[in-house]
Formats: C-alpha cells, sequence, structure tokens
C-alpha cells in the first residue's frame, strides 16, 4: 500500500511526499527479508526511488538505483523488468550514452516480449528509433525501427502505438530528405489521430 501510495504522490508532482512514503516502503520490506513478499516489493519500491531521482534530475542516484535493483530484478516478473530497462535507457540517453541506452531497450524488448506485453515492445521499438535518430544520428536505422515498432502495434491493434510510430518515423524520413514518404506517415497519422 506505501508503495501504491508513493507512486499515487509521484504521479501527481508531490515528489517530496513520494520520497518519504518510498523509504517507509522500503523500510517495511527490510524489516523482514525472508518474507516471501519481501524481494518482490523491495524491488518495486527501488524502481520507484530511481524513476523519482531521474524525474528530479538526480542522475547519479538514479543510476545506483537501478545498478541496485539488478540483483533484486530477478523477483520482478518480465514486463515489470522491462519497464525498469526503458527507464534505464532513457536514463542512459540523458547522460548522453545511446549505446547503453540501445543495449537497455534490446533487454527491455526482450522481457516485454516475454510477457506477451506488444504495447510495450512497440514502444520500445519507438524509443529505440528515437535515439537512433537523435542520438546517433542513424536515419536509415531509425526509419527501420519504428517501421518495426509501426508493425508489431499494427498487428497488436495498438492504436495509439501505430499512431506515435508513424508520427516519429515521419519525422526521421522527413529529416532524411525523404518527403513524400514522410506526407505518407504525416497524413495517416493525423488521420489516426
Amino acid at each position: 500500500q506505501l508503495s501504491n501510495l508513493g507512486s499515487v504522490h509521484f504521479l501527481t508532482g508531490r515528489y517530496d511526499e513520494a520520497a518519504s512514503t518510498f523509504d517507509r516502503a522500503l523500510a517495511l520490506s527490510r524489516a523482514d527479508p525472508t518474507a516471501s513478499w519481501a524481494p518482490g516489493r523491495r524491488a518495486v519500491v527501488i524502481a520507484n526511488q530511481a524513476a523519482l531521482a531521474q524525474r528530479l534530475g538526480r542522475y547519479a542516484e538514479a543510476l545506483s538505483l537501478y545498478r541496485s535493483l539488478m540483483a533484486e530484478a530477478a523477483s520482478l516478473p518480465p514486463g515489470q523488468r522491462g519497464q525498469v530497462l526503458v527507464n534505464q535507457g532513457a536514463l542512459y540517453r540523458r547522460l548522453g550514452d545511446p549505446y547503453k541506452a540501445l543495449d537497455a531497450y534490446a533487454s527491455a524488448r526482450a522481457q516485454f516480449t516475454e510477457a506477451h506485453d506488444t504495447g510495450s515492445e512497440a514502444a520500445v521499438l519507438t524509443n529505440r528509433g528515437i535515439a537512433l535518430a537523435l542520438d546517433l544520428a542513424r536515419l536509415s536505422d531509425a526509419a527501420a525501427a519504428l517501421g518495426e515498432a509501426l508493425s508489431v502495434a499494427t498487428i497488436a491493434g495498438n492504436r495509439r502505438e501505430a499512431l506515435l510510430a508513424r508520427l516519429y518515423r515521419g519525422e526521421v524520413l522527413l529529416r532524411d530528405g525523404r518527403v513524400a514518404d514522410a506526407r505518407v506517415d504525416f497524413v495517416a497519422a493525423s488521420a489516426a489521430a
């Protein structure tokens, strides 16, 4: 309950309350480390603390928390491990290391595939495409990743992720000078919106 309450505080911008609530939840999970529920709950709380530190721009703290979380990550289901890896990838991008971000996104995709979560798989492919385009200027690779995201989202019937993949791919194609191809994606994205 404390972890959930901390998440509510986090999502509503009450960061001090979120931090203190996550601290209390972590203390409870450490009070009885042999309890069957403790490792999973502890991992969730640490992931929440890392996301909070990341949101507040405390990147070194977030990176340290993500690293410590990897020891606990086995107790998380694949979908949650995937989300932690996506957050970690975003952190690596902010720290200027797109290669580690791409590695984190690849690992996240594997977790989402294992969890049969095609919406999240499409989203992580979109993140990959954005990193390839903006951080590495590999526009052809970015367009391919976004095309794959569009394909995964379309097969899954996830209209939101398909829309985002089209929109970002249109931008990549435009930057690559492929105006006619970009127009097709922009028109389709506009219709889907």
